[in-house]
């Protein structure tokens, strides 16, 4: 009998631990189960958060944009200005520029001949020819673009005051040669003399006074 109660002893105590076992892993169960939750909830969280920087950064980096592009447009709004104002000089530059090239275009290049006889009937172009050729002792064909008598004075074949002839020389070379030679016309009732606009002309006058 006292074998018996000794069994149902150790039974108790077994089963008491068994319980206790039991409760313990139902507590761990129920731990795990809220450590699990709190975990997703962590998770659930860094992704909100994860979410916000990003937003953060999108608009940190759309302000940039907005910003870079504010400036970009102020540069380009000034730099616009300035090829404006470069434009407008250069229009004005060229345009005072062609009006003097048009106003001495046709004299930059234009001898004038004193006191070569007005015949009647004359060709003033092989009048200038012979002159180059005898006078200049220049014995190439210049390229000449108009020749013409200049001015009132003598009518052909009568008394009076001379009218200059002009000559236009269509190269630059040919006109330096002509002029590096009228040191041969020095003492002769002739000469050669480049010819001005009127503006130039005074402009040159003043010059020379000062």
């Amino acid at each position: 009998m006292v074998g018996m109660n000794k069994r149902l002893t150790t039974i108790e105590k077994g089963m008491l631990q068994v319980t206790q076992i039991n409760r313990t892993l139902t507590t761990m169960v129920h731990n795990f189960g809220e450590l699990k939750t709190n975990v997703s909830n962590v998770e659930t969280d860094v992704n909100k958060l994860k979410s916000k920087c990003d937003t953060t950064e999108t608009d940190i980096a759309s302000i940039n944009i907005d910003r870079d592009m504010k400036q970009m447009k102020k540069d380009n709004s000034e730099t616009n200005r300035n090829m404006q104002g470069l434009s407008d000089f250069i229009d004005d530059f060229r345009a005072k520029h062609e009006s003097n090239v048009k106003e001495v275009s046709g004299f930059k290049n234009r001898d004038e001949q004193d006191g070569l006889r007005e015949p009647e009937n004359e060709n003033t172009e092989n009048m200038i020819r012979g002159f180059i050729k005898d006078e200049l002792h220049i014995y190439h064909k210049l390229e000449l673009g108009n020749v013409h008598r200049f001015g009132t004075g003598a009518q052909p074949g009568k008394r009076g005051r001379l009218r200059p002839i002009v000559a236009r020389l269509i190269y630059h070379n040919d006109l330096a040669m002509v002029m590096s030679n009228i040191y041969r016309l020095k003492g002769k009732q002739y000469g050669v003399n480049k010819q001005f606009p009127e503006a130039i002309e005074q402009a040159r006058k003043v010059a020379i006074l000062l």
